[in-house]
């Protein structure tokens, strides 16, 4: 009788044993096996392009499964974050085509076209013409959501910063043509471009200049009337243009040495009395 009560307990432990591995649960097959859930969002283009007037905006997620990733078809045209369930999308470029993507841990998508027609993500070209030796403050700055930093391109012959009120310091440092981005607090640039121009005057039949490539140079004429363009070096300057006298100011010769070519060249003019003029001019 003994042996066979052992028997039996033996025989109901096992069972137990059975059973509760038997009802081990994998939780992994539970999530597998879930319901996939459309990816709703508040906005629905309809297979067109969303257009916008303003530099940024926003839409919902309203359901999904969960994990949600966002992402933009290009950074320079939109930036997008996710904050929750909210996409936050900041365009950065005039009237350029982005596609914001929604993807969640499913594998669902979902993809907006957008554009900005916001004028002030225009990228505008800004040239500032100074003196040597000055420093001027550039109030007129205005682009994209300002928060402005600006770097330097190209050039010494000026400084650029930006103060405390958003605004461009510029010093003129030496003559000659210096290159500049600005950059808005959310990625859209300009150009700014800072020309210190060399000034002489000419009050006799000839001068000569120094001058280094990629220079404007503005030459006064002091007498006579009637000035006229009569010959240049062509392959050491990039352009020579006559200004007639106004009523404050005297008639004038300018010349934009090239950004590339180094020597000594020549420019000739005439005026109504028949005097001829020559200006030499060593680029460096």
């Amino acid at each position: 009788m003994k042996t066979l009560r052992n028997l039996f307990l033996f025989s109901t432990i096992c069972f137990f044993v059975s059973c509760g591995s038997d009802s081990v649960i994998d939780r992994g097959d539970d999530e597998d096996n879930e319901p996939v859930k459309e990816l709703l969002l508040s906005v629905d283009n309809g297979n067109r392009t969303l257009s916008f007037d303003g530099i940024e905006t926003e839409f919902e997620i309203l359901d999904g499964n969960g994990d949600y990733t966002v992402t933009s078809s290009d950074e320079n045209a939109a930036k997008v974050r996710l904050e929750g369930t909210k996409v936050y999308v900041d365009f950065i470029s005039y009237h350029t085509d982005v596609t914001i993507t929604v993807t969640d841990k499913k594998s669902q998508q979902k993809s907006l076209s957008m554009v900005s027609y916001a004028k002030s993500l225009v990228s505008p070209g800004h040239t500032l013409f100074t003196e040597l030796g000055k420093t001027y403050i550039d109030k007129y700055v205005s682009f994209g959501a300002g928060g402005y930093t600006i770097e330097t391109i190209s050039g010494t012959s000026a400084k650029a910063t930006v103060n405390e009120n958003d605004e461009i310091v510029v010093e003129g440092i030496e003559f000659g043509n210096s290159y500049f981005k600005i950059t808005d607090r959310r990625g859209t640039t300009a150009t700014y471009d800072v020309i210190v121009i060399a000034t002489y005057e000419l009050d006799s039949e000839s001068m000569s200049i120094s001058a280094k490539r990629d220079q404007i140079i503005s030459i006064k004429l002091l007498y006579g009337n009637g000035w006229k363009l009569v010959d240049f070096t062509n392959a050491l300057f990039d352009g020579v243009y006559m200004h007639n006298a106004t009523d404050t100011e005297c008639a004038s010769v300018q010349v934009d040495t090239s950004k590339e070519v180094i020597g000594q060249g020549v420019v000739k003019i005439i005026n109504d009395e028949g005097q001829p003029a020559v200006i030499t001019i060593s680029v460096e």
